[in-house]
């Protein structure tokens, strides 16, 4: 089964700006969506931060996980996919490179897959000291 909450955020792509509903909900999916990322990475308590930035109303909001090594935002505003990238540490704002994980794939594979592509991400940090690498995937 697909999970719900990774289809819900996908669905709302484009659609939050202007209308409040739409907007709570992606609020609620999105958040969702990254609690259960930071569960399938295994983060303990106190090692990252889950934030809402509601933004005006001509725009869908953004849910932000940061952690020491990785920096997620998810936001229905973004058609180029949810930005993931690395960081330093939880202070570190602008970090590495910027990759994006499709919507589709998140809407057809959910969660898991997703948060292990985030661990991928997290991984480059951690074995590359943040130093900033052109990364090109064919």
């Amino acid at each position: 089964m697909k999970n719900v909450n990774a289809r819900n955020v996908a669905r709302l792509l484009g659609r939050c700006n202007y209308n409040d509903a739409n907007k709570e909900q992606f609020k609620k999916s999105s958040m969702a969506l990254l609690r259960q990322v930071v569960k399938e990475m295994g983060l303990a308590k106190g090692t990252y931060d889950l934030r809402w930035n509601a933004g005006g109303i001509a725009v869908s909001g953004e849910a932000t996980l940061h952690a020491e090594n990785v920096y997620v935002q998810v936001s229905a505003d973004c058609h180029s996919g949810i930005l993931v990238r690395w960081c330093e540490h939880r202070k570190d704002y602008t970090g590495g490179h910027n990759f994006y994980y499709n919507w589709a794939k998140l809407y057809n594979q959910g969660v898991k897959d997703f948060a292990k592509y985030v661990m991928e991400i997290r991984s480059m940090a951690v074995r590359f000291g943040g130093v900033p690498l052109l990364i090109v995937k064919e």
